[in-house]
């Protein structure tokens, strides 16, 4: 998509109403007179940092892209395990075009990912509060494996990404070595103790994974009873093991949704309008006979 900012947009626009009627293209109209707020960057990303240890500081600044003052009423805190420092004093009065810089860090306390927010409130009167996230992992030594998510494929029934009743699906799993080393031959199995569930496999292969870097790969697969109830809780166990680590244990659970139809989804078969017209008009003659 592109975007024309005209309140900074240099020059003339010509032809500005055909243009507009391209599809895919934004015209962002002129900013009120004011004081405007820009926040940089909108995302800080710390990466992988050791349990107990500190990142190297992001900066965050604020500026006034605006025409008049704007002023800086708040700055909330994020709360650990992320620390902001040399915050500005408030309320902070920026002229047109002035800067402030404060620094955020990222000190994790346990293994896995961290996120939070900054919310940076102001009298812009077009974005009255911006917020800042943050999101770091912190590591430790050896080899750290944990379960991350995992997803509905539900490719062999009604497609809709939810555990049916009467319906088969896999489950691609993500895992995450949040250690200072590479796990070796890992692999992951789940179990469950709910009567509403069949699984067929159990074990997903993920082989190497390096340290920091989460994977995802297939190999669970399971099938919901005919029956299941709408917002039935299925729980499962997933045992996660490596060559030179583990076991790791974590569980999840699935949601059930909409039983499908009895005898399970409805598949058509893609015909023509020669076939469909020759197959009726093969029916409407037996009918006669």
């Amino acid at each position: 998509m592109i975007t024309i900012d005209t309140s900074t947009a240099v020059g003339t626009l010509v032809g500005a109403t055909g243009v507009q009627g391209l599809a895919g293209l934004t015209f962002v109209p002129p900013r009120q007179s004011g004081g405007q707020i820009a926040v940089h960057p909108s995302h800080a990303e710390f990466g992988n940092v050791l349990v107990g240890e500190s990142s190297a500081p992001v900066a965050i600044t604020v500026r006034n892209v605006g025409t008049t003052s704007l002023t800086v009423t708040a700055i909330s805190d994020p709360g650990p395990p992320f620390i902001l420092n040399n915050l500005p004093s408030l309320p902070l009065v920026l002229a047109a075009g002035e800067v402030a810089t404060f620094e955020a860090v990222f000190t994790p306390v346990q293994a896995g990912e961290a996120a939070g927010v900054v919310t940076i409130a102001s009298d812009d009167a077009d974005d009255p509060e911006v917020q800042l996230s943050l999101t770091g992992y912190g590591i430790v030594p050896g080899v750290s494996l944990a379960f991350s998510s995992v997803r509905i494929v539900d490719n062999a029934g009604n497609q809709d990404g939810i555990a049916n009743g009467a319906e088969q699906m896999d489950l691609p799993a993500k895992l995450r070595n949040n250690g200072t080393e590479a796990a070796l031959g890992v692999q992951a199995t789940i179990t469950s103790t709910s009567p509403y569930v069949t699984i067929y496999g159990n074990n997903a292969n993920f082989g190497t994974v390096a340290t920091g870097v989460s994977e995802e790969r297939y190999g669970w697969y399971m099938r919901v009873a005919e029956g299941t109830p709408e917002g039935t809780e299925i729980v499962f166990t997933v045992t996660i093991t490596a060559s030179n680590a583990g076991p790791f244990t974590d569980s999840f659970a699935i949601i059930t949704g909409p039983p499908l139809p009895a005898g399970g989804p409805l598949v058509l078969e893609s015909v023509s309008v020669i076939d469909a017209a020759q197959t009726l008009a093969e029916a409407e003659s037996y009918l006669r006979q």
